[in-house]
């Protein structure tokens, strides 16, 4: 089941594409564990080309995995 929005939303302005790749891979990383940690497990699904490919490059140096 999903959560329903929170009404504290807010959007976030990156300076460059790699800055937003390592934001994101951290929160990426951040949100696995929390559902392994509520679940047991996590399934995530991301969509190809550029910033997904910077993504998933940047999760290694997060220092979360």
């Amino acid at each position: 089941m999903t959560e329903p929005p929170s009404a504290d939303l807010s959007v976030v302005v990156h300076r460059d594409e790699a800055v937003l790749a390592q934001a994101v891979g951290a929160r990426l990383c951040l949100a696995i564990a929390d559902a392994q940690a509520r679940r047991g497990c996590a399934q995530i699904v991301l969509t190809g080309g550029s910033m997904g490919s910077a993504l998933l490059a940047a999760i290694p140096g997060s220092g979360l995995v």
